[in-house]
């Protein structure tokens, strides 16, 4: 089992890659390793939910979260839309990341959502070759290539 040491002096020890997860105890690593993403106060200002199934995957632990935007002083009411994330840690096992994949708020329901990460969990996943932020099946990510289209045209 890897040991990953933090910034923050904070050291825990995280299952091999494959190893099952709950959303609890996925949340709790999250938390561990200094992150913000999942306190009470960031997910009520985004209106994020965390959907309870985790896929453990050859490169981390997958999972989908959703996000609403609305405002009522903008008059902005985006119905809600859902993201599939993978938590993984550092190649020098220094901390974890939370990745996007396919990009933020990629698919209009759960069960596409869910589907997406499932598979994704499966076959695994790289990062994009040209930002090295957002998780790919393909050598670049949906974001980069649509600033590439944009150039182009």
């Amino acid at each position: 089992m890897p040991t990953i040491t933090v910034t923050t002096t904070n050291e825990f020890t995280m299952p091999e890659y494959g190893a099952y997860l709950d959303i609890s105890q996925l949340v709790d690593y999250v938390k561990r390793s200094g992150s913000h993403f999942f306190d009470k106060d960031t997910m009520r200002f985004f209106r994020s939910r965390v959907d309870d199934y985790v896929f453990s995957g050859p490169d981390g632990w997958y999972f989908v979260t959703s996000e609403k935007h609305e405002s009522a002083f903008a008059r902005i009411n985006e119905p809600r839309a859902y993201t599939v994330r993978r938590l993984s840690w550092t190649d020098d096992h220094s901390d974890l990341r939370l990745y996007e994949l396919f990009g933020f708020q990629a698919f209009p329901t759960l069960n596409r959502a869910r589907t997406a990460a499932r598979r994704a969990a499966k076959v695994g996943v790289g990062l994009c070759v040209d930002c090295r932020l957002h998780l790919t099946y393909s050598d670049t990510c949906h974001e980069c290539q649509a600033r590439r289209d944009r150039k182009a045209s």
